[in-house]
């Protein structure tokens, strides 16, 4: 039983969506410009879906939560699909590193809900399968910005690199309880504590 709206007694609350930042349209518009050249069928068919996916999530703003994660568990799907292939193109590479793992990464930040972070754990995991270094940059970025973004530790800002193209206007908006739920979320997965240590 998935989350359903509080109309009924015994029923959950529904999630609030994970907010669309621009820049996730832009990112997606960069990648359409480069030719791609899949190394099998398998591997078009679900970069096919994970591009899909990633479109979806991005460009319709006015999506419910529980449509966006339909999409977040069709993309850890798609995901572990390119995992069990025996190699993946530079083109699908190319795609994770400057669309898919910026994406989801800013996916786990920007919601103000624990379960909807939770949500985007998979993802993460096995995008990290892929590109595990990748990965950890992208998280580490994130994680100064989202934590620079709270007045006490302003002093973080120089030490992350002023990628404009993070979206830290969202994480401006969260609490520091929600902050720290984040944080907390992110220490318990593999791939979050060594971000969370340095």
């Amino acid at each position: 039983m998935g989350i359903l709206q509080k109309d009924r007694h015994g029923t959950r609350a529904l999630k609030p969506p994970i907010p669309v930042p621009d820049v996730w349209t832009e990112r997606i518009r960069a990648d359409q410009d480069t030719d791609d050249e899949a190394a099998s069928i398998a591997e078009t068919q679900l970069m096919g879906r994970l591009r899909s996916q990633s479109v979806d999530l991005a460009t319709r703003v006015d999506l419910p939560w529980l449509e966006q994660s339909r999409l977040l568990k069709e993309a850890a799907a798609s995901l572990g699909g390119l995992q069990r292939l025996s190699e993946v193109s530079s083109a699908t590479l190319r795609y994770l590193r400057q669309v898919a793992i910026p994406m989801f990464v800013e996916c786990f930040f920007l919601p103000s809900d624990v379960v909807v972070r939770r949500q985007v754990i998979p993802v993460i995991k096995s995008l990290s399968a892929l590109d595990p270094s990748c990965v950890d940059n992208v998280l580490q970025a994130n994680l100064l910005a989202f934590i620079a973004a709270q007045d006490q530790h302003r002093e973080l800002e120089s030490f992350h690199s002023a990628d404009a193209r993070i979206a830290s206007e969202f994480y401006e908006r969260q609490s520091v309880s929600q902050r720290a739920q984040a944080l907390e979320v992110l220490a318990g997965i593999p791939q979050g504590f060594p971000v969370i240590r340095r």
